[in-house]
């Protein structure tokens, strides 16, 4: 059997490729053979590595990005971050560019999740490849797709309505999206767990902390990690780094001191940022995955609010009741409760694990 997983498995982001590799990774230890279909769309992620591009669609883009660029490091580091994904997945022999080139695709089962996949502002409108409409495949099966904090609209509602009618199971991450998509179809809308999950913190340390040069480092930190910070971020890090007396280290992409930290590492490779995180004594981020990784590996966390989008973090902690640790001022830090929140989240990945191979099972022994 050969599955294809559709995904946003080269965008310049830790969590994109962790949850791409999870998902790899879970079914390769099913014993399935998978491959991610490398879906480049118009070269959108390529133009990020490039010297100079029109950031933000602005005409002072060109200017921006060029200085990013050349000046604080950013090219180098975001190719040293996710320069070599050959190393973390198997992508398939052909790299297409338009859904037209995916016609001749053929798999006997098509994926497609997690990530933001179904998020028509990161996708500049829906994609319908990312709703698997290409190729020839027995069964499509969508696995915790998100659509971040995008409202649909009309127009929208009307393709879902279509295109999940070809689906054979769906499944998203987030109530938010559920709730949308329920009135379109008859399926049962299933709700699981970031992928991220479907691997243990055990299968994680083996799999790529392991190849980490900080996969045995004795320090004691403060690990920072943000995609959207806000102006007064670096003094509520200051806040928290002072009342614990521990250095902040900084996973960052320019060069710029950020956060006052003690330390900057410039364009971690993966496997180096999932070790940093393992080995932090706290994590504080506004990254969704920053924060899934950290529960599953047990990690005391602080999660800063992403103003841009709030949804998947707020019903990530919602579900196990921990959501205080949203903003969580250093004055009321406390540490996470695992024995409380591995009662909720522990049944909740194996639940996924278990609809995830149900799906693909079904179909093989009909």
């Amino acid at each position: 059997m050969k599955i294809g997983l559709i995904t946003f498995h080269r965008s310049p982001s830790y969590g994109a490729c962790l949850q791409t590799f999870a998902t790899v990774r879970f079914l390769q230890n099913q014993h399935y053979g998978i491959e991610v279909v490398d879906y480049n769309k118009n070269s959108e992620y390529k133009k990020i590595y490039s010297i100079c591009f029109k950031e933000g669609n602005r005409a002072l883009g060109y200017a921006t990005s060029f200085i990013k660029n050349v000046f604080f490091g950013k090219r180098r580091a975001l190719l040293n971050a996710f320069g070599n994904l050959n190393d973390l997945y198997p992508l398939s022999s052909v790299q297409y560019s338009s859904r037209e080139a995916l016609s001749s695709a053929v798999y006997d089962v098509l994926i497609v999740g997690s990530d933001q996949v179904w998020n028509k502002k990161i996708t500049n409108g829906i994609d319908e490849v990312y709703l698997l409409q290409f190729g020839s495949a027995e069964k499509r099966i969508s696995v915790s797709s998100s659509m971040g904090s995008c409202e649909l609209n009309d127009a929208d509602r009307e393709i879902f309505r279509k295109v999940l009618s070809t689906f054979s199971s769906v499944s998203v991450r987030e109530e938010f999206s559920r709730r949308q998509l329920q009135p379109l179809t008859d399926k049962n809308i299933k709700l699981l767990m970031d992928p991220t999950f479907l691997l243990t913190k055990e299968e994680w340390t083996n799999s790529l902390v392991s190849r980490s040069k900080y996969a045995d480092v004795k320090d004691k930190y403060i690990l920072t990690f943000f995609i959207h910070p806000d102006d007064d971020c670096s003094d509520r890090i200051g806040t928290y780094a002072k009342s614990m007396n521990l250095p902040v280290w900084s996973v960052q992409m320019t060069t710029p001191n950020r956060f006052g930290a003690d330390k900057k590492i410039l364009g971690a490779t993966v496997p180096d940022f999932l070790a940093l995180l393992a080995n932090a004594e706290l994590v504080i981020t506004d990254s969704f995955h920053g924060v899934a990784l950290s529960l599953n590996f047990g990690k005391n966390f602080v999660a800063f609010t992403n103003r841009d989008n709030p949804v998947r973090v707020q019903h990530l902690l919602e579900k196990l009741q921990i959501e205080n640790r949203i903003d969580m001022p250093a004055s009321k830090y406390e540490a996470v409760d695992y024995n409380q929140v591995n009662q909720l989240l522990l049944p909740l990945a194996q639940d996924s694990r278990q609809w995830v191979t149900e799906q693909i099972e079904r179909k093989i022994n009909e």
